[in-house]
């Protein structure tokens, strides 16, 4: 089905969408520029919302009126073509086409099988949410999840690919982010604040107002920032002292004429550009040894790579207290009683 083709391009009244256009159906869903003939059982099975909005009396005794025409009313409710209908304020056409393909098409959202477009995240996520179609919600929070992994063991894996369709990241990060903020889905933040925070204060600012991020969504986003970076910087820049404080009787195989080992006199060159990120693959422990200056044997380097691994994970687990969220453990633990 090709919903972009239905899309109006001008202000005419909305118009049916043939493919979501059900002979037997007995309500009129009605957005901007779509309209919707479906069931009521279907989507009060599907949502709370609409099964409460089904029970108002005024809703269900209109069904049986066969003889109003468009816009024609009955007990202050609106009908078309004597069915009565609902319409959705402030919801695009082409997201609710979205969310009533998922409802009634099992195989519509299946990550596992296809990469979804960005789009389609956002209109299901955005609408599941707020209509509460619990089930479709589940399955793309679980997607975003697996995007956006709560241990850095899973980060470091994930492998590099186009997961959001053609759509720049940061552009889906700052979308992503002001989505799951409204959805007040929790365990979810701490990393897409995370992933936002990675740019300029300036390009920050921009991204939230085009997108319209919350105020206190982007307050917390600029002190996060300034948190996590700081932890970040402090933290990276303790590894050469640690490497040879805490193993400086480690066995070293190369012989110095000062006595020591490679830990002692190690040096890094241009350390500074792993001191202004917070980005854990721009601080991967390949990239921190690519700094260092110093020839270091076998054992110094494993114990130069063990450090900056331990400090890692450290910053890893400054990111949800960063953003004044609960740690990674009990983040975990709302994750999956809100997926099971």
């Amino acid at each position: 089905m090709d919903i972009d083709g239905e899309l109006q391009t001008t202000s005419s009244p909305p118009n049916p969408c043939e493919s979501l256009w059900f002979s037997d159906g007995n309500v009129v869903i009605a957005t901007d520029t779509l309209l919707f003939k479906v069931h009521k059982s279907v989507l009060s099975m599907r949502s709370s919302v609409f099964k409460d909005m089904f029970n108002f009396p005024s809703v269900d005794s209109c069904s049986d009126n066969d003889n109003a025409g468009k816009g024609a009313t009955e007990n202050g409710l609106e009908l078309y073509e004597g069915l009565p209908m609902v319409t959705l304020i402030g919801d695009k056409g082409k997201d609710v086409a979205h969310l009533l393909r998922a409802s009634y098409e099992p195989h519509y959202f299946r990550p596992d099988r296809e990469q979804p477009s960005f789009e389609i995240v956002i209109a299901l996520l955005t609408l599941s949410s707020k209509y509460d179609f619990k089930l479709i919600q589940k399955d793309v929070v679980s997607h975003i999840a697996k995007c956006y992994p709560m241990s850095l063991k899973e980060q470091d894996e994930l492998k590099e690919k186009d997961v959001f369709g053609g759509f720049k990241q940061v552009e889906c990060h700052f979308e992503l982010l002001k989505a799951v903020f409204i959805a007040d889905i929790d365990f979810l933040l701490p990393r897409l604040y995370h992933a936002c925070s990675d740019n300029y204060v300036g390009d920050i600012l921009r991204n939230a107002r085009r997108v319209g991020l919350h105020q206190r969504c982007l307050e917390t986003l600029l002190e996060g920032k300034e948190r996590i970076d700081t932890a970040a910087r402090t933290l990276i820049a303790r590894i050469p002292d640690m490497a040879y404080r805490e193993h400086r009787f480690n066995p070293c195989t190369t012989d110095h004429d000062y006595g020591g080992n490679c830990l002692e006199k190690i040096r890094f060159s241009a350390f500074g550009d792993l001191l202004h990120t917070s980005n854990m693959g721009k601080l991967a422990v390949d990239r921190i040894i690519e700094k260092c200056t110093t020839p270091l044997c076998e054992s110094c380097r494993e114990v130069v790579e063990e450090v900056a691994e331990k400090q890692r994970h450290i910053i890893w687990g400054c990111i949800p207290i960063s953003f004044y969220l609960p740690t990674w453990d009990r983040l975990r633990v709302k994750m999956k009683e809100f997926l099971r």
